[in-house]
């Protein structure tokens, strides 16, 4: 069976349009497990409302006033955490309910609407200040706390594509990197010193702490390029 997708967004985007105006949001179709999803976004992707609507495969025929039976209304819940003196957010998936559509379209759309109401925008992947990844938010908490013992020394987080990557530099003035790509990867002033997999993700702290111990607090980094 074909499902009239495009008819059916254009039927959301007019039933929607005051909320969705006010929450500054787009009607978009998405996929989502093989299913025709319509997922509503901000305008570059960076936020969406954790409310999409999943046309799912029927089991019955379609019935007079109910075109939407059988498809369901998705709410998928996130917990979001700051890491500390940072701009950014962790964000983790935290569970998902499913309200199927068994009565008029017309009662589905109010249900839609009021959904759409009931729950905070959340942050995307495409988010530039918002993290997926747990190990890069465990990564920075732990670094962090190891840091303060060498001083007052700040992490910035920043994205480039896919990658994410930590950067701070140290007490005598070099250059740390800690990207996470396929593998992590830790650079000390552009040299690659350390490369692993996620699951030795917990290793990276204690060996930067380890080379940090290396060099006294006192030691200015042109000191260390005259030792050199």
């Amino acid at each position: 069976m074909q499902f009239p997708k495009l008819k059916i967004l254009g039927d959301i985007q007019t039933g929607t349009a005051p909320i969705l105006d006010q929450l500054r949001l787009k009607a978009r179709m998405r996929e989502w497990c093989g299913y025709p999803t319509i997922q509503f976004e901000t305008v570059d992707g960076s936020m969406r409302s954790p409310v999409r609507f999943v046309m799912r495969t029927k089991l019955e025929p379609d019935v007079p006033g109910s075109l939407w039976k059988g498809f369901s209304i998705q709410c998928t819940g996130y917990d979001a955490k700051p890491l500390p003196d940072s701009d950014w957010t962790f964000v983790r998936y935290a569970g998902m309910d499913d309200i199927y559509l068994n009565g008029t379209d017309i009662k589905s759309l109010e249900l839609l609407i009021r959904e759409l109401q009931a729950f905070d925008l959340i942050f995307t992947e495409e988010h530039p200040k918002a993290t997926f990844d747990e190990d890069f938010y465990e990564t920075y908490l732990k670094l962090k706390r190891g840091l303060k013992k060498f001083g007052d020394i700040g992490v910035t987080c920043k994205r480039s594509g896919e990658i994410e990557s930590q950067y701070f530099t140290d007490h005598a003035g070099r250059s740390w990197e800690i990207n996470f790509d396929e593998r992590i990867h830790v650079s000390l002033d552009g040299v690659r010193l350390k490369e692993v997999r996620f699951a030795e993700a917990d290793t990276i702290v204690p060996f930067i702490k380890r080379e940090l111990k290396k060099v006294s607090p006192e030691v200015r980094n042109d000191e260390i390029g005259m030792k050199l």
